[in-house]
């Protein structure tokens, strides 16, 4: 982790092992030369993401068993609520190109309750997004877990993905899926009737949400068939937003799932909807403290190896519990010790 300058670069990252290195193999007793800077960039070039991933995959995954996942002994939270939720969404990293002259696209896992990046990978070339989310998850445990992404994941095929992984969905329906949204949009919502409200205010706005939810069985339209591949329940949120000087704009959402109404109700559905955007988060520190998208490090596999490292120093971050990530980084680079008690190092 570096501080001033985010080791946006492989000389900043050389500048960085000149002036501490030495200090950190002393203290986890290695003997040995720094390495230069033509190393380090070699390495960051020509190491295989996919490997270097799949470690940083298992460091994550490890540390959050042991450290932040919410626990069943939570004094009187209910047991659906410790469900694993994990995030799925993609990230052109803008800065950079490949072999073909594109900027790279990766597709992330994060862990909805603590932030965590579970895992990422790379969008194959000829490809799309969508063939990049049983990729991203291959290698993680999701039995019983939610899946939450865009609508752009709204696939038959994912769901039955998922399905015989033994995890859930949550995913919005938009224009992508013109027949499913019109099923949705044409469902008595009226009757149904709202089944919770939420208000917040904050940041200059105040937002008030409305759910809806109903069954899909037997199915509401009176239709043939299935809805959807494995879906249990049709969802509706109604975002009602205005500034406190400015007038309301109404936003009507329509989601489905295949979670029974048993192991979630309307406003655990609502709120796994709204913390799916915890992930754009991450985007948003990848961007602005790590100013990723103008990154000039675009050769071999060195753009997705420093994502993957990006990823890797916010994971930390979050797991010992941080939540000002500009800070702790500050505190990072000024204290070189610190990072290897982060990694749990030493």
């Amino acid at each position: 982790m570096r501080g001033d300058d985010r080791a946006r670069s492989f000389a900043a990252i050389g500048e960085y092992a000149r002036d501490k290195g030495r200090l950190v193999l002393d203290t986890l007793g290695a003997d040995g030369a720094l390495p230069h800077p033509a190393t380090i960039r070699r390495v960051l070039v020509e190491v295989d993401p996919a490997a270097l991933q799949e470690a940083i995959t298992a460091w994550s995954v490890g540390q959050l068993a042991v450290r932040n996942r919410p626990s069943a002994a939570s004094p009187g939270t209910p047991a659906r609520e410790l469900r694993p939720v994990i995030a799925v969404d993609g990230k052109t990293v803008r800065g950079a190109r490949n072999d073909d002259g594109r900027p790279p696209h990766l597709v992330a896992a994060l862990d909805q309750h603590t932030g965590t990046v579970l895992a990422q990978t790379a969008v194959a070339e000829k490809t799309s997004e969508i063939s990049a989310l049983p990729v991203v998850l291959h290698g993680l445990d999701i039995t019983d877990a939610v899946i939450t992404a865009d609508a752009l994941h709204v696939q038959r095929s994912h769901a039955d993905y998922l399905n015989a992984r033994g995890a859930y969905y949550l995913l919005p329906v938009k224009a992508n899926q013109p027949t499913l949204l019109g099923r949705l949009r044409a469902l008595p919502w009226t009757a149904i009737g709202v089944a919770a409200r939420e208000r917040c205010r904050g940041h200059g706005r105040v937002e008030t949400r409305t759910i809806a939810v109903v069954s899909l069985d037997p199915l509401p339209d009176f239709g043939e068939g299935e809805f959807f591949p494995h879906a249990a329940q049709a969802v509706r949120i109604v975002r009602r937003r205005r500034s406190l000087r400015g007038r309301w704009k109404t936003t009507t959402t329509y989601m489905i799932t295949s979670l029974t109404p048993f192991q979630a109700g309307p406003a655990l559905l609502a709120r796994w909807a709204r913390h799916h955007w915890n992930i754009e988060v991450l985007h948003r520190i990848r961007d602005n403290l790590f100013d990723e998208d103008r990154s000039q490090v675009r050769t071999g596999n060195a753009p997705q190896a420093m994502a993957a490292l990006r990823n890797l120093a916010i994971t930390a971050l979050r797991l010992a519990g941080t939540t000002a990530i500009t800070a702790a980084m500050r505190d990072h680079a000024r204290n070189p010790d610190k990072p290897l008690a982060t990694y749990k190092i030493t």
